[in-house]
C-alpha cells in the first residue's frame, strides 16, 4: 500500500510515495534496479500528468531523482501536473539550422587527417561538401562521387570520431537487413556503380581513374544514400514557419511512406530470404507493385503470412524520417525511416529469448519525451515487484493474449503506434503534446473501440483532413497492442485510398506546392504563395470521428502559422493576477509589471499608426500600402471546412514568426516564441520597438522575451484597432450587452484542462473567422 514520505515535498502539486517494500540488504544489481524504476517511474508519472508517483523501496526521494524529475516538468511547477499544451513546429524553426542550406562546409581539422578533401579511388574521385550533422559517435558528412563516365552522384558518409571506441559495422547490418527497400535509407557500395558502369559500356572510349579500392567498412565508416531535402522535423518545422496548409493528397503520401517504412522492416529480410523471384529483388516494393497492378488477394496474403522481424525502432522521431526526392511519388516528397542500430534498435526475436526483466525494464527509457509508447509509459509497470526479479515471460512473444497487456509488450506494434504518432503531429503541427492521456475512441466502422492516445485528431482545427486518416492514424494509436491494426492492414488501407484517386488535386499542383515549399528562406517566404485557386465542391466523406467536447474552434487555414497577436485579450484592461495554474503562464515567457505594459503597449500602438500613415502617404499607383496588403493577407487565408484543402503555404510577413531555436531545443523542454531575425531595412522601425520593449521590461536582450509582448511590438500598426474593439465591448458588458458574452479573443496561455472539455489549445491564439495572416 502506498504510504505518503515523511520528506518535504520538492515539487509542488507533485508527491513522492513509498510502496514500503523493504528488503534486509539490497545487492549491487537491486539497487541499480530500483533506480532506474524509480527513475522512470517518476518521468512518465510527470509525463502522463499524474500528481504522484510511487517509489519503489525508497522512503524519501534522493536529490538526484528530485533533479531529475524536476528537468522534466514540462508545466508550470505552481499550476495542476495534467494541464495541457501542444508547442508547435514553428517555435524551433531555424533556416541556419534546417533545410537545405543547413550544414557547415569547412572540414574539421580532426577528419582532415584521415580524409582530404579531394582523393581518387578506383572509378571516381571523391570530393567534399559539408557536415550534415553530428552526434555522439561521430559525423554525418556529404560528398559527391564523380564516376570514369561523366556522372556525377552525392553520398553521405559517416565517420567516427578519431579514436572511438565504437563500430559501424552493427549499424551496416541493420541497414543491409532492409536492402532494396525504397522507404529504408539504403547503405550504397561505391565500386557497384564502378563495374556497372564500366560493365554496360558508359565509360567506353574514357580515361580510366586508377587508385586504390574504395571500402567502407575498412575505414570503419558508411556510405548511404543522400535524402536533399533534410528530415521530416526540417520539414515540419518549415511548414509551420511558412503556414503551409497540406492537402489531403499529400497527407495521405506522407502517410503510405511511413506505413511502407514499417512495413519493410518488419517484413523486407523475410520476403528477400524467401527467395521469390531467384536472381531478382523482390521485397516489399515489388510485392506491393503486384497489389497495384491488380493482384491484391495473393499478395497481401504473402505479405501477411511472411515472418515478422519485429524489429523495433525505438527512436522513431522526426529527424530519423529523411525526405527525398522520388518521381514514383508524383511531385510528393518520399520518406525514408533512418538511424538504425545502437542502443534503440532491438530485435525482439532474439531479445525474447534471453532478455530478463531488467531489460525490459531499461528499454522503458526514451530517446525522446516526445516519441514514447505506451509499452514504455503505463502505470502497469508499478505494480511489478522489481526487486524480486518478476518473470520476464510476462512480456515476450508475439502472442498479445497472454501476459501484460500493455507495459513492456515491445514489437512491430510498437513501430506502428510511432508512426501513429508522427502522423498526428503533421496533421496537428505539435511537436509535443501533454499530458500524455487517453479518450475512449470507437473507428469510423463501429467495429472496434478502445483507449487512443491520438484524441488530438477528433479537433475541429483538423476537421478538413479526411475522417478515414484521422480514424487510422488513431486506431495506430490505441494504448493497447493488441487493439492497433496490423501492417497488412495498414498497407492495404493505404492502397485503397490510392486507387480512388484524388480528382481534386492533379500531380502537376502537388509539384508546384512542393517546388515553392523547398526554396530556399527568403525566395518567396514573404510574398507568399498560394496554390490550386478557388477550392471545388467537397467529396463525399464518411462520418467524421466524434469530436472531443470543448475542441477548438481554429479552422486548418490558420493551423500551422507562428504565432501573433491579431487581438488583445479580453481582459486586457485587468491586472492580471498571480499564476496559479498553468493556464497563467507561459513557458519561456517573462513575467513584467503590467501597467507598464499597458502604457508601452499604447505607444506602440500610435507609432504603428504613425508609421502606417506614412508608408500608405507614400504608397504610388502599383505600390498599395500596408493596409492594402493586409486585407490581402486575410482575404486569401479565407476558407471553410466544406471545401476541398488544396496544399498552398501562407502568407509571411517580415518582422513575424518565431525566434531562432538553440540546437538543444528538440531535445529540451518547450521553448518561449518570439520574432523571426530580420536584416531587411523595412524592419529597422521593429527592431528599435522591440529593443525599447526591452529595454523598458528591465529584461537582457534575447533572454526571457515575453510571447506577448514581443509579437505585440512587430505588429504595431494593428494594435490600436484591438484597443478599441476592446473598449467597445467594455462598454456593451457595462451596459448588459450581449457582447459582454465574448471570450478567447486572444490571450496567450497552454492548453487547460475544464470541466466542460478536455483541452483547449492556445499556444496559437485563435484568429476570427478562420482568416489567416
Amino acid at each position: 500500500m502506498a504510504m505518503e514520505q515523511s520528506r518535504t515535498q520538492p515539487i509542488n502539486h507533485f508527491t513522492f510515495l513509498t510502496n514500503g517494500r523493504r528488503v534486509a540488504t539490497l545487492t549491487v544489481e537491486q539497487t541499480a534496479i530500483k533506480d532506474v524504476r524509480n527513475k522512470l517511474s517518476a518521468m512518465f508519472a510527470v509525463a502522463r500528468g499524474d500528481n504522484s508517483v510511487v517509489l519503489e523501496w525508497d522512503t524519501n526521494p534522493s536529490d538526484d531523482l528530485v533533479a531529475h524529475v524536476k528537468k522534466r516538468v514540462p508545466y508550470d511547477r505552481n499550476g495542476p501536473p495534467d494541464a495541457s499544451y501542444g508547442q508547435d513546429y514553428a517555435s524551433l524553426w531555424e533556416p541556419n539550422e534546417h533545410g537545405d542550406n543547413h550544414g557547415i562546409a569547412e572540414l574539421p581539422r580532426e577528419l582532415a587527417r584521415y580524409w582530404p578533401k579531394h582523393t581518387v579511388w578506383d572509378g571516381f574521385h571523391l570530393r567534399w561538401i559539408k557536415i550534415l550533422g553530428k552526434g555522439g559517435f561521430g559525423y554525418a558528412t556529404l560528398w559527391e562521387a564523380s564516376f570514369e563516365d561523366g556522372t556525377t552522384k552525392k553520398v553521405v558518409i559517416k565517420i567516427p570520431n578519431p579514436g572511438a571506441s565504437g563500430d559501424i559495422a552493427d549499424e551496416l547490418a541493420w541497414h543491409e537487413k532492409y536492402f532494396g527497400a525504397s522507404h529504408t535509407v539504403q547503405a550504397l557500395n561505391l565500386n557497384h556503380f564502378v563495374m556497372h558502369k564500366r560493365n554496360s559500356g558508359a565509360t567506353d572510349g574514357r580515361p580510366r581513374i586508377s587508385g586504390p579500392t574504395f571500402h567502407a567498412p575498412t575505414l570503419n565508416a558508411m556510405t548511404l544514400e543522400y535524402a536533399e531535402h533534410g528530415n521530416l522535423f526540417d520539414l515540419l518545422a518549415k511548414g509551420s514557419y511558412l503556414g503551409a496548409v497540406y492537402s489531403n493528397k499529400m497527407l495521405w503520401m506522407l502517410w503510405e511512406c511511413l506505413v511502407r517504412g514499417v512495413a519493410s522492416v518488419s517484413r523486407q529480410n523475410s520476403l528477400m530470404r524467401e527467395n521469390l523471384e531467384p536472381g531478382a529483388l523482390f521485397g516489399v516494393d515489388q510485392l506491393l507493385d503486384y497489389v497495384e497492378q491488380g493482384s491484391d488477394y495473393w499478395a497481401l496474403e504473402l505479405l501477411d503470412g511472411a515472418p515478422d522481424s519485429h524489429n523495433v525502432l525505438f527512436d522513431l522521431e522526426e529527424q530519423n524520417v529523411l525526405v527525398g526526392a522520388d518521381e514514383r511519388h508524383r511531385g510528393n516528397p518520399i520518406l525514408k525511416l533512418h538511424d538504425f542500430g545502437g542502443s534503440y534498435c532491438h530485435d525482439m526475436l532474439e531479445q525474447w529469448k534471453t532478455w530478463r526483466f531488467r531489460h525490459y525494464l531499461c528499454a522503458r527509457g526514451p530517446p525522446k519525451m516526445n516519441r514514447r509508447l505506451p509499452e514504455q509509459a503505463s502505470k502497469d509497470w508499478d505494480d511489478y515487484d522489481c526487486l524480486n526479479s518478476p518473470s520476464a515471460a510476462n512480456f515476450w512473444g508475439p502472442n498479445l493474449d497472454r501476459g501484460s497487456q500493455v507495459a513492456g509488450r515491445y514489437g512491430t506494434w510498437s513501430n506502428i503506434f510511432l508512426i501513429g504518432s508522427l502522423m498526428e503531429s503533421v496533421i496537428a503541427d505539435r511537436w509535443i503534446t501533454h499530458p500524455f492521456t487517453t479518450v475512449s475512441y470507437t473507428n469510423i466502422e463501429g467495429d472496434k473501440a478502445g483507449q487512443t492516445y491520438g484524441h488530438r485528431l477528433m479537433r475541429n482545427d483538423c476537421s478538413s483532413v479526411e475522417p478515414q486518416l484521422r480514424d487510422v492514424v488513431m486506431r495506430c494509436q490505441y494504448e493497447k497492442p493488441a487493439d492497433r491494426p496490423t501492417i497488412t492492414q495498414l498497407v492495404e488501407e493505404c492502397l485503397k485510398r490510392r486507387k480512388k484517386g484524388f480528382p481534386e488535386e492533379e500531380d502537376e499542383h502537388t509539384k508546384q506546392f512542393w517546388a515553392t515549399f523547398w526554396k530556399p528562406p527568403g525566395e518567396g517566404d514573404e510574398a507568399g504563395y498560394e496554390l490550386g485557386g478557388a477550392p471545388g465542391p467537397a467529396p463525399a466523406a464518411a462520418p467524421a470521428p466524434a469530436q472531443a467536447p470543448g475542441g477548438s474552434q481554429t479552422s486548418r487555414g490558420d493551423r500551422g502559422k507562428g504565432r501573433a497577436v491579431d487581438d488583445l485579450p479580453i481582459d486586457y484592461e485587468k491586472e492580471p493576477a498571480p499564476a496559479k495554474s498553468a493556464k497563467e503562464h507561459v513557458p519561456g515567457s517573462s513575467q513584467g509589471n503590467w501597467s507598464r505594459v499597458k502604457g508601452l503597449v499604447a505607444s506602440l500602438a500610435r507609432d504603428g499608426s504613425d508609421q502606417k500613415g506614412q508608408q500608405e502617404e507614400q504608397a504610388g499607383p502599383s505600390r498599395p500600402g500596408n493596409a492594402a496588403k493586409d486585407a490581402a493577407a486575410h482575404d486569401s487565408g479565407d476558407e471553410s471546412d466544406d471545401s476541398i484543402i488544396l496544399g498552398r503555404i501562407g502568407r509571411r510577413r517580415m518582422g513575424q514568426g518565431p525566434r531562432p531555436a538553440s540546437k538543444a531545443a528538440r531535445s529540451g523542454g518547450p521553448q518561449g516564441d518570439g520574432v523571426r531575425k530580420s536584416t531587411s531595412s523595412r524592419t529597422q522601425r521593429r527592431r528599435q520597438l522591440r529593443h525599447r520593449l526591452q529595454q523598458q521590461l528591465g529584461s537582457a536582450s534575447g533572454a526571457g522575451k515575453s510571447l506577448a509582448m514581443l509579437n505585440l511590438s512587430s505588429r504595431a500598426s494593428r494594435l490600436q484597432k484591438s484597443l478599441d474593439r476592446e473598449r467597445s465591448s467594455n462598454a456593451a458588458a457595462a451596459a448588459g450587452s450581449p457582447a459582454s458574452a465574448r471570450t478567447g479573443q486572444g490571450g496567450f496561455a497552454p492548453m487547460v484542462r475544464s470541466d466542460e472539455g478536455p483541452e483547449r489549445d492556445r499556444t496559437a491564439p485563435a484568429r476570427r473567422g478562420g482568416r489567416s495572416a
